[in-house]
């Protein structure tokens, strides 16, 4: 009886790699990558009040009072897929799609000094983009730089009752950075987007109001390319 080793499949994986890529630098060809990575948004805006609390309904309708109040987004899958060519030895585009759904979860800290959590509202985000890249060497396995633009769509949940415009569309600037081995891609992106807030300050009664004009949605993703 044949007995394969465990190991067998991982170096099969490393051998169709390297013989997969292209063994001399140039131009690259038209390739597909689908990506899968992980989100996050950061803060939104926060909001405080000096001598007294301010009102804040819950999703549920439930009414409560706040010193301070910050709402951010939190990490959550991201799905993407991308397509490019290269234009030059070092040079290429890149078309791009991606989604993700985030909670965005509200901290709150009343004047007895207890803090609470809760979901503020959900918000999905679909980018479609456009970029170009610049590889560090040219050569199959490279560091590289990619910088476009895009646009952006965000949804807020509208059973939510938050206060921001729903469905919002807007334009939007990406730059990230990243490592190629041959097929497989592990890259950072920034989708920096508008953002409208809507009576949001009206509604928390605040003094103090510090809401973002942008909003970033920061990417991590590993992706692995097919050429044609």
């Amino acid at each position: 009886m044949i007995r394969i080793p465990a190991s067998a499949p991982l170096f099969a994986l490393v051998g169709i790699l390297l013989a997969a890529g292209p063994a001399t630098a140039g131009p690259r060809p038209f390739h597909v990558t689908p990506v899968l990575g992980l989100s996050a948004g950061g803060e939104v805006f926060s909001a405080s009040t000096s001598d007294e609390e301010f009102s804040w309904s819950t999703p549920d309708g439930e009414t409560f009072f706040a010193e301070s109040m910050r709402v951010e987004l939190d990490e959550n899958v991201l799905l993407g897929l991308r397509l490019g060519k290269g234009i030059t030895d070092r040079l290429s585009w890149e078309a791009s799609v991606a989604w993700t759904s985030m909670n965005m979860t509200a901290e709150t800290l009343t004047l007895r000094r207890n803090f609470d959590t809760r979901n503020y509202d959900e918000v999905s985000a679909t980018f479609l983009e456009a970029a170009l890249q610049w590889d560090w060497v040219d050569q199959p396995t490279t560091p590289y730089l990619l910088a476009g633009v895009g646009y952006s769509t965000l949804g807020f949940s509208e059973r939510r009752r938050t206060g921001f415009d729903l469905d919002q569309s807007t334009f939007s600037w990406l730059v990230g950075a990243g490592f190629r081995w041959r097929l497989l891609c592990l890259e950072v992106r920034d989708h920096i987007m508008s953002v409208d807030l809507g009576d949001e300050e009206d509604r928390l009664q605040a003094e103090t109001f510090d809401g973002k004009d942008t909003l970033q949605v920061w990417e991590i993703s590993l992706g692995f390319s097919a050429s044609f």
